[in-house]
């Protein structure tokens, strides 16, 4: 064990050392780096260019290098078959089937069109150096004129959107709720974000760790009004990580929605919703949500046509929906059968948004 004297040297010995550091410079920081980059164009500059070009120039004139300047036309010679005997490649993207081995011409060179050398395409470089060595395509020795000197344009676009809310609040149009779970809406794939679940660990003991999104038992609430349906909100619940039945699948089981419909959901909105219009054209009952989804496809069934699911929705107002979640999380919190959506969290996420969401400037 060190003495005290010797524990309070190396203490003062730690804080002078993070004393006489530097402190960092905002411009050195990874934040104001992240937004310099997304701001700022990034390419190549002007003097960039020119000292490549000198190198690339340099490069030719070393007596060791043998290999020519090349333009499109030269390089392609052998591929277009316009030279003294030569016969075109098969132009594969305009045959809407495989070719078959047999329609390819027994004239074409494949050696001498995919290692770019022929004796018959090239003459005068037999007796070179230049006669086993492919031709070099070269921009500069050959063409003038380039988009290097045109000014660059600058877009910001928004690919995807993903974040946590606290509360359904944050729609302010309203959300369009689904009153039954769609596994077809569920994600199926890793978005790069997680949360913390409890999980057994190799010894059986019950641990905490990080889990993937789509790794975790969720639903799809709905869809976003005024977000043309492409911004959709999903609530998780991470205490059914733990249930055997969600070893395998992050699909609500029929018994979990029927828990959360009729114990949770339905209660929540009967408190909260006080018009009494409104609540007459929604669902009273789990069983009567699952029967609205299914009754076009039971008739078509009957008909001997396809059945499917309806995605049936329903529009709850903004005015409703900060108290709506603060009655969900109560009926929760206040019930112990229902301890099994404990820590239930919102998700909001949409992706190939780009097009939809473009601009000059943020």
């Amino acid at each position: 064990m060190p003495s005290p004297a010797a524990a309070r040297a190396a203490s003062q010995a730690r804080s002078t050392s993070r004393a006489s550091s530097p402190p960092i410079l905002p411009t050195e920081r990874t934040a104001y780096k992240l937004a310099k980059q997304l701001r700022n164009f990034q390419g190549c500059t002007h003097e960039e260019h020119t000292e490549a070009d000198r190198r690339h120039e340099e490069h030719h004139q070393r007596p060791d290098v043998y290999s020519t300047y090349s333009s499109f036309k030269e390089i392609t010679r052998l591929l277009r078959g316009v030279h003294n005997g030569g016969t075109p490649l098969p132009n594969v993207l305009s045959n809407p089937k495989l070719m078959e081995p047999s329609a390819l011409p027994k004239e074409v060179d494949l050696k001498a069109a995919f290692e770019g050398t022929s004796p018959r395409a090239f003459p005068k470089d037999v007796g070179t150096l230049d006669e086993k060595l492919p031709h070099n395509l070269c921009l500069q020795q050959h063409y003038n004129s380039s988009r290097k000197g045109r000014a660059a344009k600058v877009r910001f676009d928004v690919d995807s959107v993903c974040y946590f809310p606290s509360s359904l609040a944050f729609a302010r149009n309203g959300i369009d709720w689904h009153p039954q779970a769609h596994p077809i809406l569920n994600l199926d794939a890793d978005i790069h974000f997680s949360l913390i679940v409890s999980a057994y660990n190799s010894r059986g003991d019950l641990v905490t760790r990080t889990l993937p999104l789509h790794k975790i038992p969720h639903y799809c609430f709905g869809s976003v009004a005024g977000s043309t349906k492409s911004l959709r909100l999903f609530i998780f619940f991470p205490e059914l990580h733990l249930e055997s039945q969600y070893e395998h699948t992050t699909y609500l089981s029929k018994q979990d929605q029927q828990l959360w419909l009729d114990a949770v959901l339905l209660p929540a909105i009967g408190k909260t919703v006080n018009d009494s219009t409104l609540v007459s054209y929604l669902p009273v009952s789990e069983d009567n949500a699952s029967k609205g989804v299914t009754a076009a496809s039971a008739e078509k069934s009957k008909r001997k046509e396809s059945a499917r699911e309806q995605l049936l929705e329903y529009r709850l107002q903004h005015q409703y929906l900060d108290p709506l979640w603060t009655a969900i999380l109560d009926r929760i919190a206040e019930n112990p059968g229902l301890d099994r959506f404990n820590n239930a969290t919102l998700f909001v996420h949409a992706k190939n948004t780009k097009l939809a969401h473009m601009t000059n400037d943020l």
